[in-house]
């Protein structure tokens, strides 16, 4: 075995190792941060971190190695992260939700429920970038669409943190997948040419109580 593939081993175990302890604290027995992935398989946290691709803009669900989890009625936050991102001006995602998983809801400026979602992302604070959260009730889909006009977003970040409730009656060791869903044409740069990406999805594992 060669000297970058020994150490490459020796990372991903570590990795593992960490999303055990992760999951162990919060009460969960052996639960490593499982995640559902495009193609409809599931693979554990490490195997999804092997599923970063090169040459492309990888959008991963639930922060990649990091194992999220949460007790029954609890509330907790999920990161959606960009690796390997050559520059993007527009991302639009849709969340489909588990249904024993739903996003945190507050009062907006209107008085209106919207989901608990902050965008991340470089220069979200600025006036000229438009960013939208909305959710479904009925389908339990979260939709986040972010858009600049000024100048593109440049390397690796955390797109957008949002909050969700793990239900009361979910049990002790349950996957709760989140499905992302992305439209082509929803992912350009400044110059409006699509984005190649690679999407993967994830979830949060439910803990003991």
């Amino acid at each position: 075995m060669s000297k970058s593939k020994a150490i490459s081993l020796i990372c991903l175990l570590l990795g593992a190792a960490l999303l055990f302890v992760s999951c162990a604290q919060s009460g969960g027995e052996e639960t490593t941060g499982e995640a559902t992935v495009t193609d409809g398989e599931t693979k554990d946290a490490v195997t999804r971190s092997e599923k970063i691709e090169d040459g492309k803009l990888n959008i991963v669900i639930g922060g990649g190695t990091e194992a999220v989890c949460a007790k029954p009625g609890e509330e907790v936050e999920l990161k959606i992260e960009l690796v390997n991102n050559t520059g993007i001006s527009s991302l639009r995602i849709s969340l489909s939700l588990d249904p024993k998983l739903s996003p945190v809801l507050e009062k907006n400026s209107d008085g209106e429920n919207e989901a608990k979602a902050v965008f991340n992302i470089a220069d979200s604070s600025d006036d000229s970038v438009m960013k939208i959260t909305k959710y479904n009730k009925d389908k339990n889909v979260l939709i986040l669409n972010w858009l600049t006009a000024m100048k593109e977003v440049k390397g690796d970040t955390v797109y957008a943190t949002i909050s969700f409730k793990v239900s009361d009656d979910a049990s002790e060791g349950d996957f709760l997948p989140i499905t992302a869903e992305i439209n082509p044409n929803d992912v350009f740069d400044y110059d409006q040419n699509n984005v190649d990406y690679n999407l993967i999805n994830g979830g949060i594992t439910v803990a003991a109580k």
